[in-house]
Formats: C-alpha cells, structure tokens, sequence
C-alpha cells in the first residue's frame, strides 16, 4: 500500500479569516444599514412640513444595532406634534390647554403628511444596493484584498 499525503497551501491564512468571518460580516451589515438610515432620514427631513423648520431638525437616524441575527437602526423624531403630521388629525376631538392653563377641545383639521413612511419607502431601494455592496465587502474582505 501507498500513503498519500497532501499539503494545502494557505490553509492556516485561510482558516484565520474564516474566523475572522463574523466581525467582517457585523461591521459590513451595520456600515450598510447606517448608510441605509441615514438616506431615509434625508428623504423624511425632506418631506417633513416646514413652517419653522423644527420638526425637519429634529428628524434623527440611531446608528445600526445587532442583537441575535438582526441589525436595526431607527429613524426618527422626539417632536410631541410628529404624529399628528405624520398621521392627520381630521375628524378627532383634540383635548388641550391654554397657555394659562385653561382645557378646551377643537376638532382637528390635519391632513396626514406620510413623511417619515415616505422616506422609509424612498430608502427601500438604497437598501437593497447597500446590501449587495456589503456583501461584495465582506467576500472581498474574506479573500484577503
């Protein structure tokens, strides 16, 4: 009988950057997914109603999270009043107060806006090539170049 033996040239290279697969994989995911937020927040701060100009400021994207199998950033605003441009308010019944503190209710005559569902939709598409683009990254950066 004859012993055959093989010798796999690179293996130790390549076994490294296997290893190194999931750190490569997390930072191309959140670098897209950031890029991917970032876009619909120029699109909803771009559709957003401007009479002063602070709701549109106040439109944030949070940079890209992973918990267990998911990267997730949010867009969004801390404005009390965003709901009701985002949604309307036609045909409520609205509860408020004066300045001196007086309660009163009107009827709310606010059409919806859908900025911010908008730009999400805007972003869907940007989405996609950030995808496609992390993941040539993360092969290219597997393979060493």
């Amino acid at each position: 009988m004859s012993d055959f033996s093989f010798e796999i040239a690179g293996l130790n290279e390549l076994m490294s950057r296997l290893a190194q697969a999931p750190v490569i994989i997390e930072q191309e995911m959140k670098k897209a997914i950031d890029a991917t937020a970032i876009f619909a927040e120029r699109s909803a701060r771009a559709l957003a109603p401007h009479q002063t100009g602070t709701l549109q400021r106040s439109i944030h994207a949070s940079p890209a999270v992973v918990t267990s199998n998911n990267v997730t950033a949010k867009v969004g605003t801390n404005i009390k009043y965003a709901r009701a441009q985002e949604y309307g308010t036609v045909g409520m019944t609205i509860n408020s107060h004066s300045r001196n503190g007086t309660a009163f209710s009107y009827r709310g005559n606010i059409k919806p806006k859908f900025y911010m569902k908008q730009g999400k939709e805007q972003a869907m598409p940007m989405r996609d090539i950030n995808l496609k683009t992390a993941g040539y990254n993360i092969v290219k950066r597997l393979g060493g170049k």
